[in-house]
């Protein structure tokens, strides 16, 4: 028997579901720092004591004619109702409204509704956290009720705020009033609260708090995007800690803030990065073996000032800080600054001294420094560990004219830092440097990539190396436009080592490099990828012949478990048969191998032998 549903069921049913046992609930949910949780999913379900209802729900019912409608008698009475609503969606402002039932007035008691948010897919990396999903139970009670503000407590970070501390994991170690964090793993925003990291309790509003706080309150004025913390009983703009103002530049190797004057806190915005062709969006260049590293750096240019002053903030508490300046028409070393010893003290013309100092803490340093020229450039480097022994391996000055000049040979210590400045005067506003590698195959990244083309072109470049071997190398630098008076040096070190270490980074545009493609982590899988090529044979064969070739790899692989393919190439294939053949190039095959070697046989044909200067032997392994 089919069953219909009649007009007066219908009108029940609207009816109650718009009684006075229901509550119009309302909220606008946005992450810690007032990122909206757009289009989001919301489902409410009815929980007690923190598990699910069993059993049918009730709402108590006041209405006599409601009561008796439903068949349960005179008012008051009991009227089942659904324990889940949803899931329904939110609005790009992350807004929502829901009816549900009065807790107050449902069968069992102690009731309260369970929300669910989620936000799928979320802000992609590597820009956010991807999808996340927050859970509060709350009492809902009343005609009206918003839920904003209970909501937005427990609402995880969406998206990555440049200038707050990462941290893979809940945060550690000692922090400073003021400093915010961020667990990457769950987005979960936490405030330093007496010296010790603390889940922030958030709230926000239209123009900067009043009234006093306390504790683990984090505070968003929606006007000018800035952040509070709570300093004491008083609302304080947040900061990077040591009571400077909130660092909200690029954490990662193109930048950190350069100085902060607005002592009433920033907002936070960035400027976009300018980005080389080439360059790819990623975390930092994985090592051969071991966890990803960052370093970082601040710059400052100047065209008349007498004092050098740069104020930089590391990302990561550092170990040691370089600090040094490119200046057109310097004569003399500049002073160093307090609390800092030599590092290099050998000037060529422009080249300033380089001089080092030690810190332990992520507070913004400002270093100073007289100088006579005017027109100069300085700039701080950041690394971990302590500065060893320190050796100019290598010097080269002069005039470079536009593409790659290469240093003499030399051989760094095996597990040393390999730091290579290259600081230039004169030129045209093209000139750059754009590449440095050693033939070494060291992956080599920038730290310091500064340029100021007027009053007049000066440029200063820092690269790094890692944990490099002991094999002799030459360092090729590559400018973009030729410079009239330069000077390159390579440094090798000992003691400097990364200070933020971790299967992740701080991303940044920076190009790719062939470690991106090897190991466990890159794109292809390979641990190694290696070429070589060899002449074909040195002797004269005959017809239907075969001949060996034994090529040597530049560095063994691990084992033989390695994938070798083999080509020929033959000078004297012609379309007309060369050698006055019928045009057949000589067959190919692999005849063995080992970790350090492969043996490729070749055959001749019927009309032709094989000759060392008409043929070479090409060989690729590549081992996963």
């Amino acid at each position: 028997m089919t069953r219909r549903l009649f007009p007066g069921f219908l009108i029940f049913f609207l009816t109650v579901t718009s009684a006075a046992a229901q509550t119009i609930v309302t909220a606008t949910v946005h992450d810690p720092v007032g990122v909206p949780y757009s289009l989001a999913s919301v489902k409410a379900q009815l929980v007690l004591a923190g598990a699910g209802v069993t059993g049918q729900p009730t709402v108590t019912i006041n209405n006599a004619q409601q009561c008796s409608s439903a068949g349960q008698g005179s008012a008051p009475c009991q009227v089942p109702f659904q324990g889940t609503i949803g899931p329904f969606s939110m609005d790009s402002n992350g807004s929502f409204t829901v009816v549900l039932q009065d807790n107050a007035l449902v069968t069992p008691a102690g009731t309260q509704w369970l929300f669910t948010v989620t936000e799928a897919p979320g802000v992609f990396l590597p820009f956010g956290f991807g999808p996340q999903s927050f859970s509060v139970a709350i009492t809902i009670s009343g005609a009206s009720q918003d839920i904003s503000t209970t909501l937005n407590s427990a609402a995880h970070m969406l998206a990555r705020i440049p200038g707050l501390q990462n941290f893979s994991g809940a945060p550690t170690g000692a922090c400073t009033t003021g400093q915010l964090g961020v667990d990457v793993t769950t987005g979960i925003l936490y405030t330093c609260n007496g010296a010790t990291w603390t889940p922030a309790a958030p709230t926000s509003g239209a123009g900067s708090p009043t009234g006093s706080c306390a504790g683990n309150q984090v505070y968003l004025d929606t006007n000018t995007g800035q952040l509070y913390t709570c300093n004491g009983a008083t609302w304080t703009p947040a900061s990077s800690g040591g009571g400077s103002a909130f660092s909200y530049s690029e954490t990662g190797l193109d930048a950190l803030m350069t100085s902060v004057t607005n002592t009433a806190g920033v907002s936070l915005t960035q400027n976009a990065s300018p980005v080389t062709p080439g360059m790819v969006l990623a975390g930092p260049i994985p090592p051969v073996s071991g966890t990803n590293t960052v370093f970082d750096h601040s710059t400052v240019n100047s065209g008349n000032s007498s004092v050098i002053s740069v104020t930089g903030t590391p990302s990561a508490a550092t170990g040691t800080v370089l600090f040094f300046s490119t200046a057109a028409g310097q004569t003399s070393l500049i002073p160093a600054p307090t609390g800092f010893s030599v590092f290099d003290s050998s000037p060529n013309g422009f080249f300033s001294a380089i001089y080092s100092n030690t810190y332990s803490s992520t507070a913004k340093q400002t270093v100073t420094s007289s100088i006579t020229a005017n027109l100069w450039e300085g700039a701080l480097a950041f690394f971990g560990g302590t500065i060893g022994t320190v050796a100019a391996k290598q010097t080269s000055s002069g005039a470079f004219g536009a593409g790659c000049t290469t240093t003499a040979a030399f051989t760094p210590t095996a597990g040393h830092t390999q730091l290579t400045f290259i600081q230039f005067a004169g030129g045209s506003a093209q000139s750059a440097v754009y590449q440095v590698t050693d033939s070494a195959g060291d992956v080599i990244i920038p730290i310091v990539a500064q340029q100021q083309s007027s009053p007049s072109v000066l440029g200063q470049y820092v690269f790094i190396a890692q944990n490099v071997v002991a094999t002799s190398r030459t360092v090729s630098v590559c400018f973009s436009a030729s410079v009239s008076s330069a000077v390159i040096k390579t440094y090798d070190v000992a003691g400097l080592a990364p200070f933020y270490s971790g299967p992740a980074g701080p991303w940044n545009f920076r190009f790719l490099s062939s470690q991106d493609l090897l190991g466990v982590n890159g794109g292809l899988g390979f641990s190694k990828i290696q070429a070589q090529s060899s002449p074909g044979c040195t002797t004269q064969a005959t017809s239907y012949s075969n001949c060996d070739v034994t090529l040597t790899w530049p560095a063994p692989f691990a084992d033989a478990n390695y994938l070798p393919v083999c080509s020929v190439k033959d000078t004297n294939m012609q379309a007309s048969g060369g050698d006055g053949s019928t045009g057949d190039v000589p067959g190919i095959a692999i005849r063995s191998f080992t970790a350090s070697q492969i043996v490729a046989a070749l055959r001749t044909d019927a009309a032709r032998a094989i000759t060392g200067t008409n043929v070479t032997v090409y060989c690729v392994g590549m081992h996963p």
